[in-house]
C-alpha cells in the first residue's frame, strides 16, 4: 500500500476547497499569507550609488520617478532622512533589476498633447535613463 505524502494531501485539499468554492460562487481568499521580510534600510551612499551608477539619472528625474521632491532625494543622499516604506522596497527592487526604472521612464513619458499643456520650464526637462 502506498504511503500518503502530507504535502500532497495539503495541496490536494486546498485544490478541492478551491474548486468547491468556485462552483458555489464564493470568493477565493487566502487564509495564510507569508510576507517577505522588510528590506534592509538604505544609506545615503547606497541611494547615490543606485541613482548614479545603476540608473544613470539626475536627482530631478529620480525624484519624478519616485513621486517625491528633489529635496527629498538630496536629504536621502546626504543622510539627513531615511528612505522608508514603499519607496525603500522599490529601490531595493531597482538594485536587483535596474530595468524597472527604464519601464517607469517609458510609462512616465507624456503624450505630445500633454507635453504642450505643461509649463515651458518643464517642457525642457526630459526623462532619460542611460542604458545599463
Amino acid at each position: 500500500m502506498a504511503r500518503r505524502n502530507d504535502f500532497y494531501e495539503g495541496v490536494r485539499t486546498a485544490m478541492v476547497e478551491g474548486i468547491v468554492a468556485l462552483r458555489q460562487g464564493r470568493p477565493l481568499t487566502r487564509r495564510d499569507v507569508t510576507l517577505a521580510a522588510c528590506p534592509a534600510p538604505m544609506t545615503g551612499s547606497e541611494v547615490l550609488a543606485l541613482r548614479r551608477r545603476k540608473l544613470g539619472v539626475s536627482q530631478y528625474v529620480f525624484a519624478r520617478l519616485l513621486n517625491v521632491s528633489p529635496a527629498t532625494v538630496q536629504a536621502w543622499e546626504q543622510g539627513r532622512n531615511a528612505v522608508a516604506g514603499a519607496t525603500l522596497r522599490l529601490l531595493r527592487l531597482a538594485e536587483k533589476d535596474p530595468s524597472i526604472f527604464s519601464r517607469l521612464v517609458d510609462a512616465c513619458r507624456a503624450s505630445p498633447a500633454r507635453r504642450a499643456a505643461r509649463p515651458r520650464a518643464l517642457r525642457r526637462r526630459r526623462l532619460a535613463v542611460r542604458k545599463a
